[in-house]
């Protein structure tokens, strides 16, 4: 993978030869898993992104610094909704029911 310069706290794969990553570098990025390239990359996220993860309905959600959970649409990679959390951070998402996020 070419392009990080800073740590990278999770990543998931795609059937499509495509990795997407995220870290400390405040941002969402895939590449491509063949030659290793850059792809995209989402910019509006600000800080920490310490986890991500995709449903099937092609949202991608990722949880990042200090509380913050985002839910993007994949394809276009917008960001659909915001919810902020009081708390210290958020290392890790789990996630049980992805139809609570399209409401």
């Amino acid at each position: 993978i070419t392009g990080y310069t800073s740590s990278i706290f999770g990543m998931k794969a795609l059937n499509n030869d495509i990795l997407i990553t995220c870290g400390s570098e405040r941002h969402i990025r895939a590449f491509n898993t063949t030659s290793g390239t850059s792809l995209w990359t989402i910019d509006n996220v600000n800080s920490t992104v310490w986890s991500i993860d995709i449903l099937q309905n092609n949202l991608l959600i990722s949880g990042s610094a200090p509380s913050i959970v985002r839910v993007f649409d994949l394809p276009s990679r917008q960001l659909l909704r915001k919810y902020e959390t009081t708390g210290n951070g958020m290392n890790s998402l789990i996630l049980l029911f992805d139809s609570y996020l399209t409401k």
